[in-house]
């Protein structure tokens, strides 16, 4: 613990690294070069700092904001809850009062897949009591004048393949080894990668979200450097698009199994098959109230799929309409990276626009679909 407080005091004296992580975006080391990724931050751990306009902190616990309800995220420096917050004591303070209840949830462990949190609550009564009509979750910063709002997510898969095989000693030509056999398997699904990319880098109008990702996370497998494994495992982190049909897309990782070879198999950490598009036509009245909000505004709106997961699809998953809305614009998407912060005037500026939002969708009528 010394040597983690002797770096964050280093990086905190340090005014030079100060000014060039406020005004650029220096990356040392990974994200799991805690004490290297020290020197890239405008604070240091449980700090917060304001340098040129920046507001940047680290060290907060994560938490999850909501409007009827609405998630929000927690990694937003200066959060996204406290604009939530501020913006409802806005209201409150000028005495103002609207047709329906604007509740607000702070719920955990959406990082890890919500499995504890809103995949829960959702199913609980303290929810179906609240009779929730639309939810607000999480967005993304946009670097340019406009504001992305995103109405449905990607399907996180993440997906063990695991290859039994002879074993024996490394010295030896051993024949139908597990690894020959994950080799195969982990070929077919990065061909299958690389035609995902490419499909996105040849179509302007495509977005992350439009396209099904995966990555190689894990590999697992071996006791030592002169015995050949008899099992051998590797995990990837699919994200499936949502026109995907996922019968089929199973059965594809099946296929690329069985061409393997005898004793490749697969199975699932996390595997959501609920996927949802909430409306973004203009004949939708909670769509109608978010973007004549955001139109009275002069807003800039650019609909899309969220490449990630959120807690917005099990608010869909049960019914509830999402959008996914940050209003950070001229921002860079510093998601998880190293100096995560955001401008003093985009943070107050989404005060103002959650303050007109806010009254907007909680005036939309009843409506039939209403619990």
């Amino acid at each position: 613990m010394r040597g983690v407080r002797r770096a964050a005091r280093r990086a905190q004296r340090s005014d030079a690294e100060v000014r060039s992580s406020a005004t650029g975006h220096p990356r040392r080391g990974g994200s799991l070069g805690a004490l290297r990724g020290l020197r890239s931050w405008l604070a240091g751990p449980a700090h917060q700092a304001r340098r040129h306009g920046q507001r940047g902190s680290r060290g907060r616990a994560p938490v999850r904001d909501a409007l009827p309800p609405v998630p929000a995220d927690p990694h937003r420096p200066a959060g996204a809850r406290l604009r939530y917050l501020e913006a409802v004591r806005r209201l409150k303070a000028e005495g103002r009062h609207f047709p329906r209840t604007i509740h607000m949830t702070f719920v955990p462990d959406e990082e890890v897949g919500g499995h504890k949190g809103m995949e829960l609550f959702v199913q609980r009564p303290e929810f179906r009591a609240l009779k929730a009509g639309f939810a607000l979750d999480e967005g993304l910063a946009n670097p340019t004048d406009a504001f992305t709002v995103f109405y449905s997510e990607r399907s996180p898969w993440w997906v063990r393949i695991t290859s039994t095989g002879n074993p024996g000693h490394g010295s030896r030509f051993i024949e139908d080894t597990a690894a020959e056999k994950l080799h195969k398997v982990v070929s077919s699904i990065l061909t299958f990668r690389e035609k995902e990319r490419q499909r996105l880098q040849s179509n302007p109008h495509l977005k992350a979200g439009a396209v099904t990702s995966v990555n190689l996370t894990k590999l697992e497998g071996g006791v030592a450097y002169n015995v050949v494994p008899a099992t051998m495992s590797a995990s990837f982190d699919f994200r499936v698009a949502p026109d995907v049909e996922l019968k089929a897309f199973e059965e594809q990782l099946q296929g690329w199994c069985q061409a393997a070879g005898d004793g490749v198999t697969f199975d699932f950490a996390q595997k959501w098959t609920e996927s949802r598009v909430t409306s973004t036509d203009d004949s939708d009245p909670w769509w109608a109230a978010f973007s004549g909000a955001c139109k009275d505004m002069n807003l800039t709106l650019e609909p899309e799929i969220f490449p990630a997961a959120t807690d917005s699809r099990y608010l869909r998953a049960v019914g509830v309409p999402a959008l996914g809305f940050s209003p950070m614009n001229l921002t860079p998407v510093l998601l998880h990276d190293h100096d995560e912060r955001l401008h003093e005037a985009v943070f107050l500026r989404g005060v103002d626009i959650y303050t007109r939002l806010l009254p907007a969708l909680a005036s939309v009528p009843a409506l039939p679909s209403d619990g």
